[in-house]
């Protein structure tokens, strides 16, 4: 079985239509030269996959037997923004209990480390879609939206 591909493809692919995205160029060209080294059989699946996956809007064109004939990547979609960072997590409570599982377990002094476990389990019994709710609200009270 092949390994995964995704940090060095897709996710490479991603991270330069977003950059082209931002600055205002070719979205195409940039994901094209992200993997020089690839195939254009294997650029033209790392595509579709992208596309299937519903984190980039694309053309896939086929020919009459079924194999793709050409790729053209045209954007990001909502999911594609969220892996590369630019929007949110859908679940901003799922990522609230990664972060605090994170500080728990760098966290060297025994106090901070409780209070940190105490505020987790607190976030958790709440659940994280109220949480969620609460995070997006937070958000949108500072950043003036």
């Amino acid at each position: 079985m092949a390994g995964s591909t995704w940090a060095t493809r897709e996710l490479l692919i991603l991270q330069a239509m977003a950059k082209a995205e931002e600055e205002g160029t070719e979205v195409e060209t940039a994901a094209r030269q992200s993997v020089p080294d690839l195939d254009p059989q294997r650029y033209a699946a790392a595509i579709r996959s992208l596309k299937d996956g519903g984190y980039i809007e694309a053309t896939v064109v086929v020919t009459a037997s079924g194999a793709v004939a050409t790729v053209f990547p045209e954007r990001l979609l909502p999911e594609g923004k969220r892996e590369v960072g630019l929007w949110p997590r859908t679940d901003a409570g799922e990522a609230l209990l990664e972060v605090l599982d994170d500080q728990i377990g760098s966290e060297t002094d025994p106090g901070k480390r409780g209070r940190l476990a105490a505020l987790r389990t607190a976030v958790y019994d709440a659940g994280t879609d109220l949480i969620a709710k609460v995070t997006a609200e937070y958000i949108a009270r500072i950043t003036g939206t």
